[in-house]
């Protein structure tokens, strides 16, 4: 109950503070308990950020080795191509020089003027060349198949699978990456939201730790039922103020008179030491069997066990506003009440005066 340097009796404006009470007995446990987790998802996506860089290294590196692979492969078939095809078109010449000393020497051999063997030789040259025509020319086909398939990344033959075995690579470790960006970002979302929970328990937190209490209208503090910086409990008052705005005298009357008083008579008060004497009206009255205390008033007359109590209402202005004297709260005043003639015993009376 920090002090605000207000005590009982200085007037107080209405949402004037009067007070702040502070708990000192929250539970912050589920606040900790979520920085806690908030902490462990932290490292988890710091963690997933050291994968992913070193996932992303290897991936370059790989694809590095991957493009170089390739284009060595490419190099290698296309200078083997260039090769084979000189290879066939030597041999292609070679072979059309056989054909024609063969047409040259089939008359000569057919006339005998030649050796047959002589003629024989030359036709087996003919048959040699053009199996090694055909050999080549399927070697050719066969690299350009090759390269035909390296154009649309397939490798193919023994010895090159460095390539497939780097692009296989590459491609599990593209999904490694993928799978911890996924949970990358499912991480960061549930750090999101225990964020927006951190944040809805602080300022819950923040509602509980401190309350201010407020003046709900214009009077005067009327008590305060607990000393600065003293622990209070849920459910206890903490402070009055006082409306003076509304201004009433409790009076006491005998019980056996009560009914002669009508409601909205009109009396006269006035203030104990003062005399100026002002008017009123009768509000309320009540028998002897009504005499309880009402806390929300804050004075009560102390009326005897067989008296009635009388409610005057009187005008606050008539009497001024004053802080010093609580707004004439608990004054002690003089009622002036007109007599009511009772014919039956004024009657009675002046008989008796007679006999």
């Amino acid at each position: 109950f920090p002090s605000h340097d207000i005590q009982p009796g200085d007037s107080v404006q209405v949402n004037q503070l009067l007070t702040t009470i502070k708990n000192i007995r929250l539970n912050e446990s589920f606040v900790r308990e979520l920085q806690v987790e908030r902490n462990s998802l932290s490292e988890r996506i710091a963690g997933f950020d050291s994968h992913i860089t070193e996932m992303e290294s290897l991936l370059k590196e790989l694809s590095e080795r991957h493009q170089t692979a390739v284009k060595f492969e490419r190099d290698r078939v296309a200078q083997q191509l260039r090769e084979a095809e000189s290879q066939l078109a030597a041999t292609r010449e070679v072979l059309a020089e056989k054909v024609a000393l063969e047409r040259r020497l089939a008359p000569l051999a057919a006339e005998r003027l030649i050796k047959l063997t002589d003629y024989d030789t030359a036709r087996f040259a003919v048959t040699e060349y053009q199996n090694r025509v055909a050999a080549l020319q399927a070697t050719v086909d066969r690299i350009r198949t090759e390269q035909q398939a390296l154009e649309q990344d397939v490798h193919l033959g023994q010895g090159r699978n460095d390539v497939p075995y780097t692009q296989q690579r590459i491609d599990e470790v593209r999904m490694v990456i993928s799978d911890y960006r996924a949970r990358r970002i499912e991480q960061e979302r549930r750090v999101a939201e225990i964020d927006r929970q951190i944040q809805e328990e602080e300022h819950r937190l923040k509602l509980n730790r401190t309350a201010d209490l407020r003046s709900p209208l214009n009077g005067i503090l009327w008590k305060k039922f607990f000393t600065d910086g003293s622990e209070i409990t849920i459910g206890n008052e903490v402070a009055q103020v006082v409306d003076c705005s509304q201004l009433f005298i409790d009076a006491e009357f005998n019980e056996r008179n009560l009914d002669k008083l009508p409601l909205g008579l009109e009396v006269r008060y006035r203030l104990i030491g003062s005399t100026e004497w002002h008017d009123g009206a009768l509000v309320s009255k009540s028998g002897s069997g009504n005499n309880l205390q009402d806390r929300t008033l804050a004075a009560n007359l102390q009326v005897e066990r067989d008296s009635a109590k009388l409610v005057i209402k009187i005008n606050p202005e008539d009497l001024g506003r004053s802080a010093g004297d609580f707004c004439h709260i608990g004054r002690k005043v003089e009622i002036n009440m007109p007599r009511f003639w009772n014919r039956p015993v004024w009657i009675t009376r002046i008989t008796s005066l007679f006999e």
